[in-house]
């Protein structure tokens, strides 16, 4: 889902009459191409005190796995460039912090509705 959800983000930004659509475009599409998202989050970890590898499988046609690893500190770098990425998206958006939070408490408000009625309905006469 992210895959899909990432190219219709950066559809909607180069459509859109943002400012700094550029920068906007530019850094979304730097942290969304270089970080191996789907390979972190989907596939295997094996790790040991040296290492970290994950183990990235097909997901459709024929099989075949293909091994990424990183040295402990190689792997530390590449969180921190997906963070200075990630960042460099929240600065072009020339958004601060608490309108950051504002819109994450929105979307977890949906989680506190209720998805029952409080009482029964009332019929009009």
């Amino acid at each position: 889902m992210f895959g899909r959800k990432a190219r219709l983000l950066a559809d909607l930004i180069g459509r859109s009459n943002h400012p700094n659509k550029a920068k906007l475009l530019g850094a979304f599409n730097a942290a969304r191409g270089s970080t191996k998202r789907d390979v972190i989050a989907h596939g295997y970890l094996w790790s040991n005190k040296n290492t970290v590898k994950f183990i990235e499988r097909s997901i459709s046609g024929e099989y075949r796995a293909i091994e990424h690893p990183y040295s402990v500190n190689g792997f530390t770098l590449h969180v921190k460039e997906f963070y200075d990425k990630s960042n460099a998206f929240y600065v072009a958006l020339e958004v601060g912090w608490q309108e950051i939070q504002d819109f994450a408490n929105a979307a977890l408000s949906l989680n506190r509705k209720s998805a029952k009625s409080p009482g029964r309905p009332t019929r009009k006469r």
